[in-house]
């Protein structure tokens, strides 16, 4: 698995240069997701790798702020997409450091499509 990830920081807006991930995000957790919560997240990182079989994934985790049971909870939350726009849901992160976000994103590149 090949990969490389940019330093995280602030979302970009929707439409910004170099931003085509909001559509995926309101694809796989619904309409206006992105404008929600993805444009109020502590930080953003976004990275793409290829598997082994060619596949090339772009793919973007963020760091959200969310109430849960009148608490408020920080999560971690990802989606990704492929050359063939096949969309991806990444779960489950622990990304606290740069090379378990590497490796979140290996593991993505070898499950198949969100649906």
């Amino acid at each position: 698995m090949q990969g490389r990830w940019e330093p995280a920081g602030p979302p970009k807006p929707a439409g910004a240069a170099g931003n085509d991930m909001a559509a995926v995000w309101d694809t796989v957790y619904g309409s206006d997701y992105y404008a929600t919560y993805i444009l109020k997240a502590k930080q953003c990182a976004r990275g793409s790798c290829t598997s082994k079989q060619g596949t090339c994934l772009e793919a973007e985790i963020c760091k959200l702020e969310i109430e849960k049971n009148g608490k408020m909870q920080t999560i971690r939350r990802g989606v990704a997409k492929d050359r063939k726009n096949n969309i991806y849901r990444i779960d489950h992160l622990g990304c606290k450091a740069r090379k378990a976000c590497e490796q979140n994103l290996a593991a993505v590149c070898q499950r198949p499509p969100h649906r």
